[in-house]
């Protein structure tokens, strides 16, 4: 692989040829990462889960693609960690990637000292360990502009109380990605008496610290409810808005590759069903009216794509290792929540209509068109709901 360049104002130039190379090969990699895995039936225990994320990170090196050497990544663009995360939404893949790559490391990166990136995120990043982030359900929006940290005031955000002893967690976080098993849990929480949000690094088995698993209709994740009662835990040194903002817009992007990458393998299958299918003679790929449905699923599906190759693009001009520009963490910020806006409703669209066009077929358990429209509606919230963007984009206009 080679590396990325740059042009004259800084600006990380990604050779498509390469891109396009570097697709198919991340595909197949991570398509033997599910081979042998069926979504259908329980999740893989949790050795299984962390084997895979080991030969994520020795045998094929997909980890950390975009972040810097030093810390365990490969110095690449954004736009090959949008791969990966395309991929794995493409597969289905049932591994930590959601929480530790696309949730935690992040965080990690912009939000954690020098000496806490060593211990937490490069390990992360060779595959030896797993984490997630708590407390983000609705992403940077819980951000109400670039330069301020200020929180919703939401009664079941957890809160964190500074004492002599070190930070206190009480509160619960629901709907969290992946935390069966992980060896880091970063809390995202208000400041106890202060308008700010901080991170905190909770180990399991720390007192205080409840978890109990969570049903949710996507069956291809686990989502887990942290409870805390003045849990202790490890404040990440260097929280400020702007990193929070940059962590989480990156989050929003790889959220929004993933359900691309959903949305194209339910159009890939719907496009070869319509070939096989024949009614009155005729493959049913050949009527008009189904023509004309594909045609609108894929101008929908290309505007998506574009729209996270745009913020892949923002994410490699506002690097997380320096400090951002407000005028660069607002591009970044815009594009990254259009991004989710236009991914997320594409994903649940097309496949909403792969279960019709498969017509009876499609609506049966055996056939993998209902996971992926499951994932759709589950992820739909994840990061902040499209809607919840939309309003963000329009509200200084």
């Amino acid at each position: 692989m080679t590396s990325d360049v740059e042009d004259l104002a800084g600006t990380v130039v990604v050779d498509r040829e390469e891109l396009r190379e570097m697709r198919e090969a991340v595909h197949t990699m991570v398509g033997a990462l599910r081979s042998g895995d069926d979504p259908r039936l329980p999740a893989p225990d949790e050795a299984t889960r962390r084997a895979l994320w080991r030969r994520m990170a020795e045998e094929h090196a997909l980890l950390g693609l975009h972040l810097p050497p030093e810390h365990g990544g490969q110095g690449l663009s954004a736009s090959f960690s949008a791969l990966v995360a395309e991929a794995h939404g493409h597969h289905l893949v049932r591994s930590p990637f959601l929480g530790s790559q696309v949730l935690a490391a992040p965080v990690l990166m912009a939000t954690a000292s020098e000496d806490q990136r060593r211990r937490l995120l490069t390990p992360l990043l060779e595959g030896h360990a797993t984490a997630t982030l708590a407390g983000a359900d609705r992403g940077m929006l819980l951000l109400d502009a670039p330069a301020t940290g200020r929180s919703t005031g939401d009664p079941e955000r957890p809160v964190v109380t500074r004492t002599a002893d070190g930070p206190l967690l009480t509160g619960r976080a629901p709907f969290v990605c992946d935390a069966s098993g992980a060896d880091w849990l970063l809390v995202l929480a208000e400041v106890e008496g202060r308008d700010e949000l901080t991170v905190v690094v909770v180990q399991p088995g720390a007192r205080g610290l409840a978890t109990s698993p969570q049903r949710t209709l996507d069956t291809t994740r686990s989502r887990t409810v942290l409870d805390l009662d003045a849990t202790p835990g490890e404040e990440l040194g260097h929280v400020t808005p702007d990193g929070l903002r940059r962590a989480l817009a990156e989050s929003t992007v790889m959220v929004a590759a993933e359900a691309v990458g959903g949305a194209r393998a339910c159009l890939d299958s719907t496009l070869e069903y319509v070939r096989l299918r024949h009614q009155f003679d005729r493959a049913i790929g050949s009527f008009q009216a189904v023509q004309h449905q594909l045609a609108d699923l894929f101008g929908e599906l290309e505007s998506a794509e574009a729209c996270v190759d745009a913020a892949a693009s923002a994410l490699d001009s506002v690097p997380a290792a320096v400090p951002a520009t407000p005028a660069g963490l607002a591009e970044l910020v815009e594009a990254a929540s259009l991004a989710k806006a236009v991914a997320a409703d594409t994903f649940v669209h097309v496949a909403r209509e792969t279960v019709h066009l498969h017509g009876g077929i499609g609506f049966t358990w055996e056939h993998d068109a209902h996971l992926y429209y499951k994932r759709a509606l589950a992820d739909l919230s994840l990061l902040g709901h499209p809607a919840e963007h939309r309003r963000a984009l329009v509200a200084d206009w």
